[in-house]
């Protein structure tokens, strides 16, 4: 088995794509592991890639709703739990459909759908949270602030990716490659993008703040973290 999984690594991860993976420290590390085992099983039952992405956001939508409507710790790492397992199918999906050769224009559109979907509703998760919790540590601003935050976060992290892809469609995809592009990223950039993944930093993070009841101060970082990263790449996408 062991091999066989392996084998799926390696047979679905070309080079520029391991390069650009690699920058995603932890959705690489143990992401990526995780999502290579279930992608095996996957294999051995058959299941299609796009089944897989379709799963992914019944799973994006699981999350809203334990944010939404379980207001305590449980239903909050809920929420997280059904997060995590839409990153783990966003890798499934790619791969079984990379190894088995069935890409399709259907369960790209299917999988672009969960990732337009997970960003924002845990931001919006994250301002939720961030209200019902008995905080660890006091902010002296109103609790509905947090809501507004998470609603603000939310708009923020969906923004740049759909000015990018009307970018694209207005002037051609190579428009956005240098914006894509990770190959020729230094620390600062590399350090910054794992601080705002919700695969990687962010998410670790998010699970932290929950345990600790410490979500107010993480939906205050992070709405000025999205702020800034939207301003900053508004600008890029803009500027030419």
């Amino acid at each position: 088995m062991f091999k066989e999984i392996l084998d799926i690594h390696h047979k679905t991860m070309p080079k520029e794509k391991y390069i650009d993976a690699k920058k995603d420290i932890i959705a690489f590390y143990i992401g990526r592991p995780v999502s290579d085992f279930f992608t095996y099983v996957c294999l051995k039952f058959k299941i299609r890639a796009t089944s897989v992405s379709k799963l992914s956001c019944i799973s994006t939508l699981a999350a809203l709703l334990m944010f939404v409507f379980v207001h305590n710790k449980i239903g909050a790492i809920l929420g997280y739990f059904f997060v995590l397992c839409w990153d783990v199918m966003d890798g499934i999906d790619g791969t079984i459909a990379r190894y088995t050769d069935t890409c399709s224009q259907n369960g790209e559109l299917w999988d672009a759908m969960g990732g337009y979907l997970v960003m924002p509703i845990t931001y919006l998760g994250m301002g939720i949270v961030a209200f019902y919790e008995e905080s660890l540590f006091c902010i002296n601003i109103s609790k509905y602030s947090y809501l507004i935050m998470g609603g603000i976060a939310a708009v923020c992290s969906i923004l740049p990716r759909l000015l990018a892809q009307k970018k694209s469609n207005i002037y051609g995809n190579s428009s956005i490659n240098k914006i894509k592009d990770k190959s020729s990223w230094g620390f600062v950039k590399i350090f910054l993008f794992n601080v705002y993944s919700i695969p990687g930093v962010a998410g670790l993070l998010f699970i932290i703040a929950i345990v600790t009841n410490t979500m107010n101060i993480y939906t205050v970082l992070y709405t000025i973290a999205n702020l800034f990263f939207t301003v900053y790449s508004s600008y890029s996408l803009l500027k030419d």
